[in-house]
Formats: structure tokens, C-alpha cells, sequence
């Protein structure tokens, strides 16, 4: 009994005969027989292997065996290709989380860059310029007053009056962002 190409490559197994449960040829031997295959271990063999069940089984156990073979040596001829297609998919993962890593900083930025523009942002940027105008201008003050700028009277206050001016600017416009939130709302 051989199995065909078609039936070593099918998702159902090779069938194995059924087991008997009764050997008629082993009922019909006479006592001496029996005694005779008892006793002589190379009769026994003879004997068990001339029955059709273990012939079949035989047959079956060699026809796996040679589907096993042709199975084992179709993956072996296989190997090289699984072995590129894994080196390709490996070099495709390493490219994605790279570009994934990539694509997740850019993100960020991106999301940095357009924190700068919320409305949130920007009033604390300008309180912050505020204060930084209202500081430069005191600045400016302390140093005329105690002395420690050498700078002439006019040029002090050039200075202090353009400080001033860029606070009152800023305080303006805070004012105004203040008294109406969606002078900063997108449009």
C-alpha cells in the first residue's frame, strides 16, 4: 500500500488499518504449532510477519517514512529562501521602529512648535514679557540714580522712555487679551 503525493500533502492524516481484536489464523494453529512458535523465536517472527495486519501496518509505517524523508528534504530546499525572508522581514522591523521613532519625534516637535501659538501660551509669554520691560526699566533707574551708569541725562532717558513705552505696549495688549479671550481664537 503506497500513498500518493497528493494524500502526504493533504491536511488529513494517513489512515492506519483497524486493529483486529481476533486473529483467526492464530485460532486455527494447532497446540504443537503454537508450542513450536512458542519456543522458536525465529518462527515467531516468520509467523507475526506474514500476517496481513502487520504487513499493512509495516507498509503504512515505511510510506510515512518516505513521506517524512521527501518532507524533511523539501525543507531543506526551502531553508535558504525562510532563512532570506526572515533576514528581509528583520531589516523591515528595524526600518519601521526607526521611522516609527522618527515620526514620533517629529510629532513632538510639531507639538512643541504649536504649543507656542495656543492662547494660553501666548498670554504667558506676554506676562512674562511684561515683566521682563517693567524690570529693564527699573533697571535702567537704579543704575542712572545710584550713579553706576556713566551714561548722559538725554540718553537715560532715551532709554528709559523707549523701556516704558514697549511696557505700556505690552501692558496694552495683555489688557485687551484680558478683556476679550478671543482676540486669540483661531478663525
Amino acid at each position: 500500500m503506497s500513498v500518493s503525493p497528493q494524500q502526504r500533502h493533504s491536511s488529513a492524516p494517513i489512515a492506519a488499518p483497524p486493529n483486529p481484536t481476533t486473529y483467526p489464523s492464530v485460532s486455527q494453529l494447532r497446540p504443537e504449532e503454537m508450542h513450536r512458535l512458542l519456543k522458536n523465536e525465529d518462527a515467531l517472527a516468520s509467523y507475526f510477519d506474514a500476517l496481513e495486519h502487520v504487513r499493512t501496518m509495516r507498509a503504512v509505517h515505511h510510506d510515512l517514512l518516505l513521506g517524512n524523508e521527501a518532507l524533511a528534504k523539501q525543507n531543506l530546499l526551502l531553508e535558504p529562501a525562510l532563512v532570506a525572508a526572515n533576514e528581509a522581514v528583520e531589516q523591515q522591523q528595524t526600518l519601521l521602529r526607526s521611522q516609527l521613532a522618527a515620526f514620533e519625534e517629529a510629532a513632538k516637535e510639531r507639538d512643541d512648535a504649536g504649543m507656542r501659538f495656543t492662547p494660553n501660551y501666548l498670554t504667558a509669554a506676554l506676562r512674562t514679557n511684561l515683566t521682563e520691560c517693567e524690570d529693564r526699566s527699573e533697571e535702567i533707574t537704579r543704575a542712572f540714580l545710584a550713579g553706576t551708569s556713566a551714561i548722559p541725562i538725554d540718553e537715560f532717558v532715551k532709554q528709559y522712555r523707549e523701556a516704558r513705552t514697549e511696557y505700556h505696549k505690552r501692558a496694552a495688549k495683555l489688557e485687551r487679551l484680558s478683556a476679550d479671550p478671543s482676540v486669540l481664537a483661531h478663525s
